[in-house]
């Protein structure tokens, strides 16, 4: 996954989670987390040395 994607999908996540106009899709956040969770932020890191920032709750 590209940096860009990674990005793509945690803003798709934020705006499940905190958008008040966008219904919230429980099966859509899971696997969105599962990608996120699953491949590293940043080329070259491996799982474990990955960061990954999620978006604040509001």
């Amino acid at each position: 996954m590209t940096r860009q994607e990674h990005v793509s999908k945690i803003d798709e996540l934020e705006a499940l989670l905190n958008d008040p106009d966008v219904p919230l899709l429980p099966d859509r956040v899971w696997a969105l987390l599962a990608e996120v969770a699953g491949n590293p932020a940043n080329a070259g890191e491996t799982n474990e040395s990955a960061t990954v920032y999620l978006p604040r709750f509001r």
